[in-house]
């Protein structure tokens, strides 16, 4: 079963969802799912076409964004900030422990100009150090502000 956390009034992120977690999100308001975990990071994960398919049954959109424990590169936190922006609705984040999420989550919101402070101190909120990433979400933030 999923672990939930709220990052802000439209974002959600989760620990490894399921198929048969999808009732429970669509009740939860989600319209749009984003997948941050590559396939076969571990053998007990489903397949991110198993997710998209199950999220289709119950019309929400998918869309997938694999961040390895390498980091979120330049390209990952560009594609979540244009999500972010067009997809305004409720919309979930996933990874296996919501972490990597969470912090890709923080560094598209830098990009969209929220302020450093609010956005690390919703990370932290949601259950997630924000260490990780703080000095790139001021930097990201101070330069947008400009």
């Amino acid at each position: 079963m999923a672990q939930f956390f709220t990052l802000d009034a439209e974002t959600i992120c989760a620990t490894q969802i399921e198929p048969a977690d999808m009732a429970q999100i669509k009740a939860m308001g989600v319209t749009l799912i984003v997948n941050n975990r590559p396939d076969r990071e571990s053998s007990d994960q489903p397949d991110g076409a198993e997710i998209e398919a199950a999220a289709r049954d119950e019309r929400i959109a998918y869309r997938e964004i694999p961040i390895t424990m390498g980091g979120a590169g330049e390209d990952d936190i560009a594609a979540l900030a244009r999500i972010l922006q067009r997809h305004g609705a409720k919309r979930l984040l996933y990874c296996r422990s919501g972490t990597r999420s969470a912090l890709l989550w923080g560094l598209a919101q830098a990009q969209l100009s929220r302020s450093a402070s609010e956005v690390c101190a919703a990370i932290e909120a949601a259950g997630f150090r924000s260490g990780p990433v703080r000095a790139s979400i001021e930097r990201m933030a101070a330069g947008k502000a400009a």
